[in-house]
């Protein structure tokens, strides 16, 4: 790796470099800064060797034009150089972890250091990154290239010989308020921010004791609430309340939306660093009418094509909003009507209209559908082929997982090995065995092996639930059934008639908690993510091309400047020897140097100029992208947005009951939580009902 591009010599080095002052004339110009330090007066090493006589005040002037011209082309970060120099890391480590850098920003709006960045993926430790942020603030110069020779060398303080540039610079200042600030760990803090449209109210808590690798678990999509995590060996997050962060809303202004305890709690129990804590409403002026009982998700008489689903007064109409401020807010024209598979839009906006034949039906984030009916025979799998998309499906024998599927309401006699997401009810003659559902309405079953579960509804299981996951906001119905080795989270409560084995993994069982849909937040925030994901591209893309246009226009002034300030010595040099009729043979040198320089940075300047318009070009190119893209992106955003605060408010309709009952045998080491309150049982049990005031940590 080549030495760090920062290290600039001093005026000194270049004065004994170009043989304008010898080792003798050195040591009597810093005899006479002591001697002038001892009367009081200060004298700068320049100064003196002028004052000597040992150098003219022109050949002090072209030795300093000289050393700008190699500031100019020597800027540059260290942290990397001196990593990789001190053996600490590799180059490809350093370059990955720049990348990391850039995608945590990209993703998660997050700037981290590329220090930190290092030190979490263990290439080096807390105490290398300290030694490296010190020496980004010294010089790493090869000294031996700069000074005389050892046997004739000085013993003056070394940055007489050698200076890092910018080592009292505002920049470098800064950079060194961060790398303290990073040293120790940030206070605890809750951060409110709203969005732009003010209708929703996020937060950010940084929690003092808990690193990125212990929120990864719950940074996923899919990942379980700690609730049903063995957190035993992981560090206590700080006290952390609903109060608080109701608090810290409150002090922000926000007072209309905010969620309610139990989501709020979820979100604490989940260790989620940010999350939104307060949605605004939509207010219309007028209601939907729809031609089918709404009150089901998926109606159970049919519709013909070319019917209408559902209408409304008039079609686009202005939408206003209630802010999380409690002030109304004017939002873009829109729709009542939303519109799924089978279902399209009047020309006036006044009508949903079907596609086809089928059974109609109305998500929970409002969004209507027609649902043809597909009976199967035998068995879906991949002898049948895949199903057509978005239907109602009856399987007579078993619903495989050779082709996953999305669908209204759905029965089979078993459901083995399959991936479904569905709007409507799913319904099992026998169970489900190693599946994974996602589902709007309700689960039915004699068994769930092996299978994890999200669900609105309700889930009711008659024989037993072994070895699975089940996040819901119904209730867990199983009150002629045993669970084992499962990990259970209902906001509606569980009834079991046994929970738990003395020969298996214990039991996890969360009632009253809003993980469901805080899992729905989070996949919601996951998909606004990838939404926006081109357009951050092209947006730092802009950021970083408009910084370069910057950075290269900065130095294009810098070298135009310094050039004029080497002309002028020049031209002035040139009438001394005009006047005088002599030139000195050593200055000469040095103004042949200077002028390969003058000469070179003009050169250079072109260059410079030629680069700039290329990359004015590619702005615009950017510009152009981004204005296109946002408008859909936006759009898109926006429709994601209205879908998180539908399923808020459907949860706030439907409230939590914080209870387990069993009516059997409660086994020794499952783990129970109701609402805020957890505990393991200690001791096996029987016939017991569980309340969040039942029990004591």
């Amino acid at each position: 790796m080549k030495p760090p591009e920062n290290s600039i010599p001093s005026f000194v080095a270049l004065a004994l470099k170009y043989d304008m002052i010898n080792q003798d004339q050195l040591r009597e110009a810093y005899r006479f800064i002591e001697d002038k330090k001892s009367e009081g007066e200060s004298c700068s090493l320049d100064e003196a060797l002028v004052i000597k006589q040992i150098i003219t005040k022109q050949q002090a002037l072209l030795i300093k034009v000289l050393r700008d011209f190699l500031i100019v082309r020597k800027k540059s970060e260290l942290f990397g150089y001196i990593a990789v120099e001190k053996g600490y890391a590799t180059q490809k480590e350093i370059k990955s972890a720049l990348a990391k850098q850039q995608q945590l920003f990209r993703e998660k709006r997050v700037r981290k250091m590329v220090g930190d960045i290092l030190v979490e993926s263990r290439v080096i430790t807390r105490e290398q990154q300290r030694v490296i942020a010190g020496l980004q603030h010294t010089s790493t110069t090869d000294r031996q290239q700069i000074r005389p020779s050892e046997e004739n060398r000085l013993e003056p303080e070394p940055d007489q010989y050698t200076e890092s540039f910018g080592k009292n610079s505002p920049e470098s200042s800064s950079r060194h308020q961060v790398v303290n600030k990073e040293m120790g760990a940030e206070p605890q803090n809750i951060d409110v921010s709203v969005a732009p449209n003010r209708m929703s109210a996020w937060v950010r808590i940084t929690y003092n004791n808990l690193s990125d690798s212990d929120k990864s678990v719950s940074s996923q999509p899919d990942s379980l609430p700690d609730s049903l995590i063995d957190n035993s060996k992981e560090p206590e997050p700080e006290k952390i309340t609903p109060a608080t962060i109701k608090a810290a809303l409150e002090k922000k202004g926000v007072k209309t939306g905010i969620l309610s305890d139990a989501l709020l709690q979820s979100y604490i129990d989940q260790k989620e660093d940010y999350f939104q804590a307060a949605v605004g409403e939509y207010c219309y002026s007028q209601k939907a009418e729809y031609k089918f009982n709404s009150d089901t998700l998926v109606s159970d008489i049919a519709l013909k094509k070319n019917k209408t689903v559902a209408s409304v007064e008039s079609g686009y109409i202005k939408t206003r909003g209630k802010d999380v401020f409690g002030k109304t807010v004017e939002l873009p024209d829109s729709s009542l009507l939303r519109c799924g598979k089978g279902v399209y839009l009047s020309e006036d906006g006044t009508q949903a209209i079907s596609d086809q034949s089928g059974y109609p039906a109305i998500s929970l984030d409002g969004r209507l559908y027609i649902f043809p009916l597909i009976n199967v025979i035998g068995d879906a799998d991949a002898c049948f082929g895949p199903i057509e998309p978005y239907a109602s499906v009856n399987v007579a024998g078993t619903l495989t997982g050779a082709y996953p599927l999305n669908a209204g309401q759905v029965k089979a006699g078993e459901i083995r090995g399959a991936t479904l997401s569905s709007i409507g009810d799913v319904t099992v003659e026998a169970g489900i065995n190693r599946s994974r559902i996602k589902t709007q309405g309700s689960v039915h079953a004699k068994y769930i092996h092996n299978s994890r579960i999200e669900a609105f509804g309700d889930v009711f299981v008659e024989h037993e639930i072994i070895d699975s996951i089940i996040i819901i906001s119904g209730e867990c119905n199983a009150p002629t059934s045993r669970i084992i080795a499962s990990k259970i989270s209902a906001k509606g409560g569980v009834i079991a008639a046994a929970v738990g084995s003395n020969v298996t993994e214990p039991c996890y069982i969360t009632a009253g908690c809003e993980d469901h849909i805080v899992f729905k937040s989070r996949q919601i925030t996951d998909q606004i993510r990838n939404a926006r994901k081109e357009l951050d591209e092209l947006i730092e893309a802009r950021a970083e091309q408009e910084h370069n246009i910057n950075e290269i226009f900065k130095k294009m002034v810098e070298l135009k400047a310094v050039h004029d300030r080497a002309k002028a010595a020049y031209v002035e040099y040139s009438q001394n020897i005009g006047i005088n009729g002599y030139a000195n043979e050593k200055t000469s040198l040095l103004i042949d140097e200077l002028k390969l320089k003058m000469a070179t940075s003009v050169d250079e300047l072109k260059k410079y100029n030629v680069r700039k318009k290329e990359m004015e070009f590619n702005l615009e190119k950017t510009e152009n992208s981004i204005k296109e893209l946002k408008p859909d992106v936006e759009k898109l955003i926006m429709e994601l947005e209205m879908d998180r605060n539908l399923f808020f408010k459907w949860a706030e309709r439907h409230p939590a009951r914080p209870e387990i009952r069993i009516s059997g045998r409660l086994s020794q080491g499952t783990r129970v939580k109701i609402a805020s309150t957890s505990t393991t049982i200690d001791e096996e049990t029987r016939d017991v009902k569980l309340t969040e005031s039942s029990f004591k940590v």
